[in-house]
């Protein structure tokens, strides 16, 4: 042993390291956390239909309500009903790393959604629709910008101000334009048939699950596994669009100097401006993207149908704010999160509507569970620690 080690014994201890959790066990704990939130669904519905009429058989109550958990048909609903809450969180993501809250989002949404019907509508095409709600976006975002940021008015107040101007002046200008309570049709969006390219198509359309139902053992398998090409297929562009925001959006945040700077914003704005990063500009940045983002969901609400209705955006934006927040402020979070509600979104209403749930159960009762199970998903998930900075306006003479 060196003299040195004998004068400084502490040097040669060595610090016990806790290392995290692997991917893998987080996996499967999620897993588990899932399967058994959804037994728990399963036993609750099977103590509603025994409450509404004769109890059913639980081994077949329950592996039908297992195949509808599992089927193709269930996971492509989730993709629809989760991208509008996903294009939601994503871009809530961007503002909220860069300090900056914004309730107004789901007013974004509407405006989105009304001026994806109305350019659509005028200009007799669905990608003037698209284009025309991302401009709205970006107008109402730039306000909530100007009015948080610039003026350094209190974040909440002008998110919620948003919301209300949204939900008015779309109700006006649909009963000027069109008539009270809802529009005339528009050219929607137009859908997406894998099975239709040249020499994919016929390929992906003879690996399909479906075609094997018939053969013994592995029919049986299949019927409880989501076949993925089925779940991806026949949906509009404004979909595939949102999935392919997902990776550049994780880069672009986490990937990049630029994601960096507004990370580092929405910890300490002092220190980033202190490090030449122009904290207002990217704020501004931040928030624009958000709103380009929630008016690319609400466009998807009502391209889908060509068609708006007073108040079509009904809680998406704030749901997208909860899957956000679930999500722990980061891309695939979000993602993950918001998939999580589009699943029992539909499952509200989607397993009753074929066939697998009675339909003596009240829809009320149906609707109020995915928020229960949201609540329970939230108590087992734990803590998210949001940026340090969020809310607080940007003052350079502070300390």
């Amino acid at each position: 042993m060196t003299a040195e080690a004998v004068a400084y014994p502490e040097q040669q201890i060595k610090p016990i390291e806790v290392s995290p959790p692997s991917t893998r066990k987080k996996l499967a704990k999620y897993t588990l956390m899932l399967v058994g939130i959804l037994e728990l669904y399963a036993i609750l519905m099977f103590m509603l239909t025994s409450m509404f009429e004769s109890p059913p058989n639980i081994v077949t109550f329950h592996i039908n309500l297992w195949q509808g958990f599992l089927s193709t048909r269930t996971f492509k609903e989730t993709l629809i009903w989760a991208l509008p809450i996903m294009m939601t969180a994503m871009g809530a993501t961007f503002n909220e790393r860069a300090g900056v809250i914004n309730i107004g989002l789901e007013g974004i949404m509407l405006w989105g959604a009304w001026a994806a019907i109305f350019f659509s509508f005028t200009y007799n095409n669905f990608w003037a629709g698209i284009i025309g709600a991302v401009l709205f976006g970006v107008a109402i975002s730039l306000i909530h910008a100007v009015m948080s940021i610039t003026f350094k008015a209190d974040q909440i107040v002008v998110g919620v101000a948003i919301n209300l101007f949204a939900i008015g002046l779309t109700s006006v200008l649909t009963a000027l334009i069109w008539r009270p309570g809802r529009s005339d049709y528009a050219p929607k969006v137009e859908t997406v048939n894998f099975y239709s390219f040249p020499f994919i198509g016929p390929i992906l359309e003879a690996i399909q699950f479906s075609r094997f139902f018939n053969i013994p053992v592995l029919g049986t398998i299949l019927r409880f596994v989501p076949d993925p090409i089925a779940v991806l297929n026949n949906h509009n562009y404004i979909l595939y669009l949102g999935l392919v925001l997902i990776p550049i959006s994780h880069f672009l945040l986490f990937g990049t100097p630029f994601g960096l700077r507004i990370r580092a914003i929405g910890e300490n704005p002092q220190a980033a401006a202190t490090a030449g990063i122009a904290v207002r500009k990217y704020q501004y940045i931040a928030v624009v993207i958000s709103g380009i983002y929630a008016s690319l969901g609400g466009a998807f609400v009502t391209l889908r149908f060509g068609l708006f209705t007073e108040n079509v955006i009904q809680g998406e934006g704030f749901i997208g704010l909860v899957a956000m927040i679930f999500g722990k402020w980061t891309i695939i979070g979000a993602v993950l999160s918001s998939v999580f509600f589009g699943y029992f979104i539909y499952l509200s209403s989607g397993l009753k509507l074929y066939g697998r749930l009675s339909q003596s159960i009240p829809d009320p009762l149906l609707k109020i569970f995915p928020y229960v199970i949201a609540m329970v998903a939230l108590a087992l998930i734990g803590k998210a620690k949001a940026p340090k900075h969020i809310g607080k306006p940007y003052d350079p003479t502070e300390d």
